[in-house]
């Protein structure tokens, strides 16, 4: 009945687990017992165990189910009910009866006793460890956050550097991680480098890839270096450019550098207006002085005739000297003066004559000039009565010799031959 039983279980679990192999059930769990079934060719041997079986409990059922499939093989063959033949395979199983009890009064050994004080401790040890290996890889990670802030503090700290630094325009930030930051900076040529600037800031370049582009910058520094490097003006002359765009000049300079200047300086790139008002040429106030010196000197005639009277001669002789000093000056300072003499006659005689008269009387004068060897340009006119000092009267017979004169008008103009590098003195 048992074997008709397992014959049946073990077709089931086969055909329902195994697939159709070969392979057998090995086990039945039944409350607190196992069975453990070891298969023979002719005969099961069933063993119910309570508990854990020993070791090398399998080997010792498998051998004696061969032990007694050899010498029952017979018995087996013609079995059919009866199980008188197999009483004497007792001798086989019994060996496979075993019992082991644990006597709950024996005293334990003192390492069994230490046992679970051991386990807690080392329980104990390991959860420390775990704390303490725990709280240090916090510590380190909060280091390492720290220290990763305060560098990135420090380069945004240096591109605000960059940023503020005249002539320099920060474009681009890209901040990379365990690499070099990627700047992309607009630069002007007058304005330092990046470089130079962290540097000078005590950052290592080498933390950033830096790209530059040129352009023009109209930071008010970097245009006074502009107008500087192109202008050059003298050590006597302050330069202040404000946030208007407004350039000022003011101190001394050679008059022909203020004329350059006012047309130089507006065509530079942030330059809105040229104010020169307060720049003064000290030569110029002297040129001013001789020219109205000049030009202030009565030089008067007798009737019809072309030579001063005697006692303008030496005036007229002074003013000669003063053109011939005035014309070397202003050559020397890239001008050209042109004087312009007019000739007078009073209203005595015909007017064709008054006009001649007229006309010898400023030729006297160019020919004293020309005879001291200036090279002055002059111009001269005769006018005959027609401007008569003092205006006409009635009784103009008064007026006579105040109108037989001459008048002296110095002009100044920039030599178009004038060479520019004069002009930076």
């Amino acid at each position: 009945m048992v074997s008709a039983m397992l014959t049946a279980i073990q077709d089931f679990v086969r055909d329902c687990f195994a697939g159709g192999t070969t392979d057998t059930l090995e086990s039945l769990q039944m409350g607190e017992f196992t069975i453990y079934i070891e298969k023979g060719s002719q005969a099961y041997l069933a063993c119910v165990v309570r508990g854990t079986p020993p070791a090398g409990f399998h080997a010792q059922l498998r051998a004696a189910l061969e032990l007694m499939l050899v010498e029952y093989s017979d018995d087996l063959a013609a079995f059919s009910g009866d199980t008188e033949p197999f009483a004497s395979a007792a001798r086989y199983l019994e060996p496979c009866l075993l019992s082991h009890y644990t006597d709950d009064d024996k005293p334990l050994p003192v390492w069994a006793k230490a046992l679970p004080l051991l386990l807690v401790l080392l329980t104990l040890a390991g959860a420390g460890y775990g704390y303490y290996a725990h709280v240090r890889a916090e510590a380190a990670r909060e280091q390492a956050l720290a220290e990763h802030a305060a560098f990135t503090s420090a380069m945004r700290l240096a591109v605000k550097q960059l940023r503020v630094e005249p002539g320099l325009m920060v474009a681009a930030v890209t901040e990379n991680v365990n690499a070099p930051w990627d700047l992309t900076i607009l630069k002007d040529a007058l304005s330092r480098s990046p470089e130079d600037v962290l540097r000078e800031h005590g950052t290592d370049p080498s933390l950033f890839s830096i790209k530059t582009i040129p352009f023009v910058s109209y930071d008010p520094s970097i245009v006074v270096r502009r107008v500087a490097e192109a202008i050059q003006p003298p050590d006597t002359v302050t330069m202040r450019f404000d946030d208007n765009g407004v350039l000022t000049f003011s101190g001394t300079a050679p008059m022909a550098w203020i004329v350059s200047t006012r047309d130089e300086a507006r065509a530079i790139p942030g330059v809105e207006h040229v104010d020169l008002s307060d720049v003064r040429d000290p030569m110029m106030e002297r040129i001013t002085a001789m020219i109205r010196e000049v030009e202030d000197t009565v030089i008067e005639f007798p009737l019809r005739r072309d030579i001063p009277i005697s006692q303008d001669e030496p005036k007229l002789k002074k003013a000669v000297d003063t053109l011939v000093e005035l014309d070397k000056i202003t050559k020397s300072m890239g001008f050209t003066a042109t004087l312009t003499i007019y000739g007078h006659a009073d209203s005595v005689g015909q007017e064709k004559r008054n006009y001649e008269i007229s006309q010898a009387r400023a030729r006297t004068v160019a020919a004293m000039l020309y005879a001291r060897g200036s090279s002055m340009p002059v111009a001269m006119y005769g006018m005959g009565s027609e401007y008569p000092r003092g205006g006409r009267s009635e009784n103009s017979s008064k007026n006579d010799q105040a109108s037989r004169r001459i008048e002296l008008r110095v002009h100044l103009s920039l030599s178009p031959s004038a060479d520019p590098m004069m002009f930076r003195r």
